[in-house]
């Protein structure tokens, strides 16, 4: 895990988590603040407690893997869409809980969000035109039905995390001959591929 980024799961879905130590054996205990109370003593909020071992050969790395299943969101004990803090405690030894100052380890503190699942979610969009010329902006309408999260993809490092039709100029700096098109909506995707076609400029 990258401590800056922000990591995203989503409700009832089971994700692995694998911890790593340098030489000494570690315990290591992983908490979830899913009330974003401040805090890691509600229940259920440690979500796991591993063990490496001592590995002073090879690549002194010792890893340990578990599985954990995030609850369903309720509003009030799990709270989805905000930014709850995932904090690693690891130490020589046993670590008592969450706030406890280790010896010869660490805390880490990720940041995490739980999203909701949708039913019914479906990813689809149209565009006004399938045939244009560089400088034509094209008009895209959102099809997709479900939804509370959105990512379009135009292909170019171009990326709009909206809901409403997007207007997107094709200029003749990102000119090719077909324009692949994509959007995410929550957990499910829909790519068209050669969308687009991008004719050349005349010369007359």
């Amino acid at each position: 895990m990258n401590c800056q980024k922000v990591i995203n799961v989503f409700e009832d879905s089971t994700y692995s988590f694998k911890v790593s130590t340098l030489y000494n054996a570690n315990n290591i205990k992983g908490y979830i603040d899913f009330n974003n109370d401040g805090d890691f003593i509600d229940a259920n909020e440690q979500i796991f407690d591993l063990n490496t071992t001592d590995n002073f050969s090879g690549n002194y790395i010792s890893t340990s893997t578990i599985n954990i299943t995030i609850p369903s969101v309720n509003g009030s004990t799990i709270i989805s869409g905000n930014k709850l803090r995932l904090r690693l405690n690891s130490d020589i030894g046993n670590v008592a809980n969450a706030c406890e100052a280790p010896q010869r380890g660490q805390v880490e503190d990720y940041t995490i969000i739980i999203n909701e699942l949708v039913l019914n979610l479906t990813s689809d969009f149209s565009a006004s035109d399938s045939t244009i010329c560089p400088g034509i902006s094209v008009s895209f309408t959102n099809l997709s039905t479900g939804a509370n999260a959105y990512l379009w993809d135009f292909g170019d490092g171009t990326y709009i995390y909206i809901a409403k039709p997007y207007s997107y100029l094709c200029s003749s700096w990102n000119l090719r001959c077909f324009f692949n098109c994509k959007l995410w909506t929550n957990t499910i995707t829909e790519t068209k591929t050669g969308f687009i076609t991008i004719n050349s400029k005349s010369k007359y």
